[in-house]
């Protein structure tokens, strides 16, 4: 995604335009600086790119790279600030906010420990009322929110690490009488989500996600008291931090 800001001298508000682009195949093994024709490689369901352009332009993931870098070559006015590790030399760009677990190092590169998310104080509170009587929550029970990744390079389930997971569920049910609200992710291994839903069907104090209808991702963060996240997501544990 490419976010382009418009900053006037004149006082007037700030002009925010979001934009989302996608690359044809043959683009997407390029790092961002050996792109050929940059503009020329994305797919027509992709955003307008063109002139004006802006006076800061704030692009996030490996793929919006070469764009960033094409309209810094065209637009000596334009300060841009790339998200994220951008997979290609840090000094294409003007400022570099990466995660601190990518190491990159420059002078223009800015460490971030969290993930930078959309959340904020007043969504939540709206989610959180939302989703009150859906969990059918009761005044004074503590609530644990389970939030749940899944497989990736580094983390993934396996028989010992859902069996801990079971554990400390039953034991937060039946030591501190909580209730406890789970869901899983789109990475979620099935096995675990079976094994879940079996585990505790006949428990009223667990709430399992079963994919159907609304995500309830938000009103877990908004509702519980303690939150328990897995390892595989800094998303997910910046996003979880926040409501603390």
């Amino acid at each position: 995604a490419l976010q382009a800001i418009w900053e006037h001298d004149t006082g007037e508000p700030v002009n925010i335009i979001e934009k989302t682009i996608s690359l044809k195949p043959w683009a997407v093994p390029f790092p961002g600086h050996r792109t050929p024709l940059p503009f020329l490689s994305l797919k027509q369901n992709s955003s307008l790119i063109q002139k004006p352009w802006p006076d800061i332009l704030l692009s996030c993931g490996r793929r919006s790279s070469a764009i960033s870098i094409a309209i810094g070559k065209a637009s000596q006015q334009t300060y841009r600030v790339h998200i994220q590790n951008p997979q290609t030399p840090t000094h294409f760009f003007d400022l570099v906010a990466s995660m601190q677990h990518d190491n990159l190092k420059g002078e223009n590169v800015i460490e971030t420990k969290l993930a930078l998310h959309k959340l904020t104080s007043d969504q939540l509170e709206k989610e959180k009322q939302i989703w009150q009587s859906q969990f059918n929550l009761k005044t004074g029970q503590p609530i644990l929110g389970v939030i749940l990744g899944g497989k990736n390079k580094k983390h993934g389930f396996n028989q010992q690490r859902l069996t801990d997971l079971i554990n400390l569920i039953r034991l937060a049910t039946t030591k501190d009488n909580a209730r406890v609200l789970i869901t899983p992710s789109g990475r979620t291994e099935p096995f675990v989500v079976k094994a879940l839903a079996t585990e505790f069907a006949s428990d009223p104090s667990v709430w399992l996600w079963n994919k159907q209808g609304q995500n309830p991702y938000l009103g877990i963060l908004s509702n519980a008291d303690h939150l328990l996240v897995t390892a595989d997501s800094v998303s997910m544990i910046s996003e979880s931090l926040f409501t603390t």
